[in-house]
């Protein structure tokens, strides 16, 4: 018999909270998670759990305790190399290498470098971060620093800055030594300073890496198994063969983004399993406390007026930096005091403050998150209600859930509104809604599942939007078959579910996500379960809910377009962006001076660039131009898209200034050769006007000659 099921619903809402104001360090200046007392039997294994936005320390255990990194050491040499290299350095291959390795880093793990070899930096910071390679880091020391001790030497300076005191480094690459230590907390305030620089975050996120040409484009593998995990971020795992097995291990749940450290564990497995288990934990005790969040959560996109200024600290004297007028940012909380509102955003991979009156509203973000529950089938009936299954959780407030039940037809059967109450949560038992769902008496049938969720998205001084989002699931009753349920797991347009008797196939229907690309099915909301890809027959032992699997979108643009001129500017074609394009800017210059500006913010992934920056008539003078457009995505620095040279002729398109004559006989009127006085120069003037006074002379003195 198959078993009885619930699905239904009564709601428990969570309001996940954002990141919020940067700090330089770890801190415990807002609320805490308490100690996890699951985690007490970790036995000799050091470990640290934090919040990578926030550097929120959420636990520690043996946290100052002096250990020896291992390979871990190398994501201070990457820091230093990143440091070091200018954005046009990445891949220019070096000079053919002298030497490759010390006696010492011979031990670690290889890249498989040797004598004349010409790796780029960017080589080099993907064997640092996916191998711990030993011979990377010594042509790493090297390179920055010239000698393994001037560059020992820059990595304790750039411990003591980072307020590492447990720390002291004796070598680039971990090879052990009584005098090469640190703690767990300190690897923390390593990693979170680490995972602020895009290139460091890109590396250790990547599951593989192509060597350059040079290195004859051969493949190196992330040793980092945890990156199986669709929730992995990265960040660094110590080399197989080392016998101290530490870990540290960064996920992102929703917009939620913990990192575990586990040092010394009894083996790479067990390091693992202790760094899922806290970033679980993590998770969890993240969202029952409502965020460890000290102000207003807020997402939304932000356009910077003139000259908006942001700031380390609401209230700052001092402004960290200034941006122009146009940038997009992303806007993920508030603060309000007697000194005014201060929005918190991210820019540049830090979380910054800037005031709300130097800051304007493009729209609000959708992270609406909805779960229908286990939508299992039902063999028959005995009376017993259907129990109750649903959960929703979002950064705006949620004002109500709608629930509607209806036959695969299309028949009603069931429909009901709730409220939150005053916590913005509804109890499960005890409430009108449950009773009413129990006592709703469902026949035999399959049946679509809609919750509805309706939200108000706000920000102090900023005008409100509601935001509704909904979510299909698929039960049965007493139909002998099984479920599947397609949750688009924040995203939008998941397929519909269906009932089934033994297996089912993946639909090449897919879910859309701004700023996202879809990645996979999988039966576990964090994408750390059982995966499968459109085509793929699953026979699953009961119903099942799949979630949408979602990678980060990659800045990879892709344009089509060109700019020319007719009597006015004209620009057609069309730029994307995986990652979303938050901004466009054309730039039109003459002799290398900008004559005209034009700025557009977004919210899209696909722009027509001429219905997005040109509304009126752009007339430009007689002569040659340059134009330039560029483009951000997802809120980041602006890239160049086309360049193109233009040709401004005379225009014939009406101003203010110039209105044409209209022609009274209605007929063309023959055109020749015509004068005018009015079109004889000034000088020429002048000399004929010295001409005739020295005639006048002459004539005179003659005159008076004769007389």
């Amino acid at each position: 018999m198959k078993r009885f099921a619930a699905l239904l619903t009564a709601v428990l809402i969570i309001i996940c909270a954002v990141p919020p104001a940067r700090a330089e360090t770890l801190t415990d200046n807002v609320p805490s998670a308490p100690q996890f007392s699951a985690f007490w039997n970790m036995g000799t294994a050091k470990a640290a759990l934090f919040d990578l936005d926030s550097g929120c320390m959420l636990y520690s255990k043996g946290g100052d305790d002096r250990v020896e990194p291992g390979s871990l050491t190398v994501i201070m040499t990457a820091l230093l190399l990143i440091e070091n290299t200018g954005a046009d350095e990445w891949d220019e291959p070096l000079p053919p290498l002298e030497q490759v390795n010390s006696v010492w880093s011979e031990r670690a793990a290889q890249m498989g470098l040797q004598k004349g070899s010409s790796p780029t930096r960017r080589d080099l910071l993907y064997g640092l971060l996916l191998l711990g390679a030993g011979d990377a880091a010594f042509v790493t020391e090297n390179l920055v620093s010239g000698s393994e001790a001037d560059f020992v030497a820059a990595m304790n300076e750039k411990s003591e800055e980072l307020g590492l005191i447990g720390t002291e480094f004796q070598n680039g690459y971990g090879i052990s030594s009584n005098a090469h230590y640190t703690t767990a907390n300190d690897l923390a305030k390593l990693t979170l300073e680490a995972m602020r620089n895009e290139s460091f975050a890109e590396a250790v996120s990547a599951g593989s890496f192509v060597l350059s040409p040079s290195l004859g484009g051969s493949v190196i593998m992330n040793t980092n198994s945890a990156l199986a995990d669709g929730a992995c971020i990265g960040v660094r795992v110590c080399a197989e063969s080392e016998r101290r097995h530490s870990v540290i291990v960064a996920s992102k749940v929703g917009e939620a983004r913990l990192c575990a450290v586990v040092l010394e564990a009894s083996s790479d497995q067990t390091a693992y399993s202790y760094a899922d288990m806290l970033i679980s934990e993590g998770m969890a005790s993240y969202m029952a406390l409502g965020g460890l969040r000290s102000f207003t959560p807020g997402n939304a996109l932000m356009r910077a007026k003139e000259g908006a200024s942001l700031y380390e600290e609401p209230r700052s004297s001092a402004a960290y930096e200034t941006v122009e007028a146009g940038q997009t940012l992303r806007a993920i909380g508030s603060h309000e005091d007697a000194s005014g509102v201060f929005l918190c955003v991210y820019r540049g991979g830090r979380v910054l403050w800037a005031r709300a009156e130097e800051l304007e509203l493009v729209c609000y973000v959708d992270d609406v998150f909805i779960d229908n529950g286990d939508p299992l089938s039902r063999d028959n009936l005995t009376g017993e209600g259907i129990e109750a299954a649903v959960t929703a959780s979002t950064r705006h407030e949620i004002k109500s859930i709608g629930l509607t039940v209806t036959l695969f037809d299309g028949t009603p059967v069931f429909s009901e509104y709730c409220h939150p109450n005053s916590h913005n949560t509804v109890s499960v038992s005890g409430t009108g809604l449950a009773e009413k769902v129990a006592a709703a008496g469902f026949t035999a049938g399959s049946y679509f599942c809609t919750t509805e969720v309706e939200a108000e998205a706000r920000l102090p001084g900023l005008p409100t939007q509601t935001i509704v989002k909904s979510q299909t699931s698929v039960f049965s009753v007493a139909s002998g078959g099984e479920c599947v349920s397609y949750n688009a797991n924040t995203g939008s347009g998941a397929p519909v579910g269906e009932v089934f008797i033994e297996s089912f196939v993946i639909p090449e229907e897919t879910p859309q996500k701004a700023g996202y690309r879809f990645a996979c099915w999988s039966d576990s909301p964090t994408g750390a379960g059982r995966r499968w890809h459109a085509g793929e027959t699953v026979t699953p032992e009961s119903s099942l809910t799949l979630y949408a699997v979602w990678e980060n979108g990659v800045d990879k643009w892709g344009f089509e377009g060109r700019a020319l001129y007719e009597n006015a500017l004209i620009l057609e074609g069309t730029a994307t962006n995986e990652a979303g394009i938050t901004g466009l800017r054309l730039v039109i210059s003459r002799g290398g001076e900008t004559v005209r500006e034009i700025n557009a913010s977004l919210c899209d992934n696909t722009v027509g660039i001429g219905d997005a920056l040109i509304t009126e008539p752009v007339v430009l003078e007689p002569g040659d131009y340059t134009a330039e457009l560029f483009g951000s995505a997802g809120g980041g620095q602006y890239e160049k898209l086309m360049e193109q040279d233009l040709t401004a002729g005379e225009s014939t398109i009406p101003t203010e200034k110039e209105t044409p004559t209209p022609d009274p006989g209605g007929q063309e009127q023959p055109q020749g050769p015509s004068f005018s006085l009015a079109g004889i120069p000034i000088w020429i003037w002048f000399m004929i006007g010295i001409i005739v006074v020295i005639v006048l002379i002459v004539i005179i003195i003659k005159i008076l000659r004769s007389a």
